[in-house]
């Protein structure tokens, strides 16, 4: 994760939002795409399972005029994508139009 100013980034087991727990917790700013300048950027390694949807959320608190808000993540084959692409990601909106509405 590269951030200007706080920064905490949250992942759920699951596309909920309810089992969301923080990986990472950035004290410290970066500048826009510096990723390795502390090691308070990069989670614990976490193992994904392919096609299951996940529930991610990047906070960043702003304090000066300046920001950034960047996510990476490291493939199985060690390919390092920084940031996420698009195509990965999909809102919440997105996930919640595929599930059955309630009578």
């Amino acid at each position: 994760m590269a951030a200007d100013d706080y920064a905490e980034l949250w992942l759920s087991s699951s596309e909920g939002v309810s089992k969301k727990t923080p990986i990472i917790q950035m004290k410290r700013w970066t500048p826009s795409r510096v990723w390795d300048r502390y090691p308070e950027q990069k989670s614990k390694p976490i193992r994904l399972q392919a096609g299951k949807r996940y529930y991610i959320e990047a906070i960043q608190v702003k304090v000066t005029v300046d920001d950034c808000l960047a996510v990476g993540w490291q493939l199985p084959d060690g390919t390092m994508e920084r940031p996420i692409p698009g195509t990965r990601l999909s809102t919440v909106s997105e996930l919640k139009s595929t599930q059955k509405p309630t009578p």
